[in-house]
């Protein structure tokens, strides 16, 4: 048994964590945001991994990854895409909102300038010229939107295939167990495995502890045991 600041410590789990290429198994009483961010990677890369946990908040947030993993980014880009659909329909209805208006003024002109031809008749030309214009601006518009929505919605499908790739991978490598309370950590990683006399918090990591690194025989016999001792 050795002893060390978990300062010392946390970095070369979190490396050991990082290359893990077979298997993850960690029983913890808590963890801190690096830790869960690099196990979360670690499963949705293919790295069968088991963690059995006295932290329910953090236990229910990875089941939750399952089905919800990077769920803001897929929110994101969703709604990106409907922001510029909502741009092209705002766009197409302009220009007859624009026509309209122009008929509209059109009307009050034959109304009150019928003496006046000539005004009436500069009148129709500017706005049919003004039409004109708007509508082929507008279309030009339209077609760049339209290129734009396009290929945002390959990648708005290509992003929901991946994130509904990894959330696959997630629900079959990835396992949550509820435990009692705990107030050490086992650490399995690939061959490697470690017992801890600390939770894998980095607000411990000012704390001395007591590590020592074990047979990975032991430390899944001493795992075994903890899952067992809620069940009746």
């Amino acid at each position: 048994m050795k002893i060390e600041y978990a300062k010392n410590i946390f970095p070369k789990i979190m490396e050991l964590l990082n290359r893990a290429t077979d298997e993850i198994t960690i029983a913890t009483g808590g963890f801190s945001e690096d830790f869960i961010e690099a196990i979360i990677n670690r499963a949705a890369s293919g790295v069968q991994t088991t963690i059995i946990t006295s932290d329910k908040n953090w236990a229910r947030w990875l089941e939750n990854q399952k089905i919800s993993y990077k769920k803001d980014e897929e929110n994101k880009i969703r709604k990106s895409y409907l922001r510029l659909r909502d741009k092209i329909i705002i766009y197409s209805r302009l220009r007859y909102i624009i026509l309209i208006i122009s008929i509209s003024i059109v009307i009050v002109l034959l109304i009150r300038n019928t003496i006046h031809s000539l005004v009436t008749l500069i009148s129709f030309i500017i706005i049919i010229i003004i039409n004109i214009i708007q509508f082929i601006y507008i279309r030009n518009m339209i077609k760049a939107e339209e290129s734009k929505l396009n290929m945002l919605n390959i990648e708005v499908q290509k992003t929901l295939d991946e994130l509904t790739s990894t959330r696959n991978i997630l629900a079959k490598k990835l396992n949550i167990i509820e435990s009692n309370a705990l107030s050490f950590s086992i650490v399995i990683i690939d061959n490697k495995s470690l017992l801890l006399s600390c939770n894998l918090n980095s607000k411990n990591s000012s704390d001395i502890i007591m590590y020592e690194e074990i047979q990975k025989n032991s430390a899944i016999k001493l795992i075994s045991y903890i899952t067992n001792l809620g069940k009746p």
